[in-house]
């Protein structure tokens, strides 16, 4: 078995050992291609094969969590141009590096506000797109000459559709082990904060609000928040699929016992309209993300390594963890406190 087969068995084998119950890299074997000493190849999530000679040296980032991608592992040395959103994040002290090194802004992050000239006048060696976001783009792209390789990125809808974006980057610059590593080490923030939520917490109906601005916006089945939430031990308050809209009216019904609300900008604004929209009414235990932490949900990339010790931290403050076993030993002062009462009535009883 060659190195690069060894990689592909190794990662799924990890995953499987970790997540048992899904089925993980089902459709991701395809990411790896046989390659030879000089050259290696790639699959992009639309299917399209890439082979690289060399690493990219001129890369245009066009969505955050892939530009967090890259600097998790290493490689902002190669991004020449970053999207709007990147261009101001403030994680991995982005904002001040892309400033820093002259990095340009080449708009979006929706694929309508990107500038596609600028992007050509930087004359990059590859551009890493957001399927969801980006895929409009693929023929201009493909008319101008322009490659383009598309990771899943904000359309992920599990876990493992971000895990196999973190290995497709690190296979792209040649860096698979750095890759795996990163992979391992958020899953292994999962394994153990599932096993401290799962034994030490009551099971929880949470309901995640992705905005509040123009009706209650939730995270259904089926998406990325849910899949987080549930390979936490928690429970997705929606039983329907995608992102909803729903009245208040669908929230009495439903009856969750937590409320999630995620603020991307001002959170002010947000707190405010989680006022008017009365949540509190339904339950007491409404928690409003700050934007920080909002990004570590709506950002699927390394940012989720963050997401079990938040929601952990939620559950504790909310008080809802389980009280602590009984053991024998727990009962010996009962026992005891039993025994001498019992020997105290006796005497008095004989007198």
């Amino acid at each position: 078995m060659d190195n690069l087969s060894k990689l592909v068995f190794y990662v799924s084998f990890t995953l499987m050992i970790l997540f048992p119950t899904i089925p993980l890299f089902s459709s991701e074997l395809s990411i790896f291609i046989e390659s030879g000493n000089d050259s290696w190849e790639v699959v992009d999530v639309l299917g399209r094969v890439f082979v690289f000679n060399e690493t990219p040296l001129r890369v245009v980032s066009l969505a955050p969590s892939i530009t967090e991608i890259l600097f998790a592992l290493g490689k902002q040395y190669s991004i020449i141009g970053v999207d709007a959103i990147s261009y101001d994040d403030q994680h991995y002290n982005i904002s001040s590096y892309v400033r820093e090194k002259g990095i340009v802004n080449v708009g979006g992050y929706w694929w309508s506000l990107v500038d596609i000239q600028t992007i050509i006048s930087l004359n990059p060696d590859l551009v890493i797109a957001d399927s969801g976001a980006h895929k409009p783009l693929l023929d201009i792209f493909n008319e101008y000459g322009v490659r383009a390789f598309y990771l899943y990125g904000g359309s992920a809808r599990n876990l493992e559709e971000v895990f196999s974006d973190i290995i497709r980057v690190g296979i792209i610059f040649n860096d698979r082990d750095r890759a795996v590593k990163l992979v391992e080490s958020i899953q292994s923030e999962f394994l153990k904060y599932r096993d401290i939520i799962t034994n030490q917490f009551y099971s929880v109906k949470v309901l995640f609000i992705i905005g509040l601005d123009g009706g209650i916006w939730v995270a259904g089945k089926s998406t990325f928040i849910d899949d987080v939430l549930t390979k936490l031990g928690l429970i997705n308050a929606i039983d329907r699929e995608g992102w909803l809209l729903l009245s208040i009216e669908d929230l009495y019904r439903i009856q969750p016992d937590a409320i999630i609300v995620a603020s991307m900008f001002d959170i002010s604004n947000t707190i405010k309209l989680v006022e008017e929209y009365e949540l509190y009414s339904i339950t007491k235990k409404v928690y409003v993300f700050k934007p920080f932490e909002t990004d570590f949900f709506l950002r699927p990339g390394p940012l989720i390594v963050n997401v079990p010790r938040l929601i952990y931290s939620l559950l504790d403050y909310w008080n809802l963890r389980k009280p602590p076993p009984i053991s024998e030993h727990s009962y010996l002062p009962i026992i005891v406190l039993v025994i001498t009462l019992s020997i105290f009535v006796f005497k008095r009883i004989k007198k």
